[in-house]
Parts: structure tokens; C-alpha cells; sequence
């Protein structure tokens, strides 16, 4: 099984830079066995590979939500809200 964690780049990274998400990232990295790679947050739908994915972060108003079906996420950090807050 592959371990992944996220980067924060893509289409919106400029207007949702948060260093927090970073130094999340960081730290469970350092409670996984390996990292085999990292995923773009805003292309989760469209990972090329199978395997275990730690998301952290805000993830509300992505068109690039559910991960995709070869991921199993673990989800720590995460922000959850109802339409229209965040």
C-alpha cells in the first residue's frame, strides 16, 4: 500500500494559501511509515494511483471532491461546514 500526503498547489492555491495546512501535513507525515508521494489538493479526483491518502485541510466548494475511488482517505484536521460558511 502506497502512503500519500497533499500539496497545496493548483488552480486555487494563491487564494487559499494557509501555512497551517503545511505544517499539518508535515507532522503526520512524521506518523506514517513512508510517504510515497504527495497529491495536489485540488486534483484528488484524479489520482493516477491507489493508496492511502491523509487529508487535512478545507474542502467545501471543490469541484475536485470525493478523492478518487482508489483512494482510502484518513481524515484528521479536517473543516467541515454548511453551504455558504467556511
Amino acid at each position: 500500500m502506497k502512503y500519500f500526503v497533499l500539496e497545496y498547489t493548483g488552480e486555487h492555491f494563491e487564494k487559499r494559501f494557509n501555512l497551517g495546512d503545511d505544517i499539518q501535513t508535515v507532522a503526520v507525515s512524521r506518523l506514517l511509515p513512508r510517504v510515497d508521494g504527495r497529491l495536489s489538493r485540488e486534483s484528488l479526483d484524479k489520482a493516477p494511483e491507489r493508496g492511502i491518502v491523509c487529508l487535512n485541510g478545507y474542502f467545501m466548494n471543490s469541484h475536485h471532491w470525493p478523492p478518487g475511488p482508489g483512494l482510502t482517505p484518513v481524515f484528521f484536521s479536517f473543516h467541515v461546514a454548511p453551504a455558504g460558511m467556511g
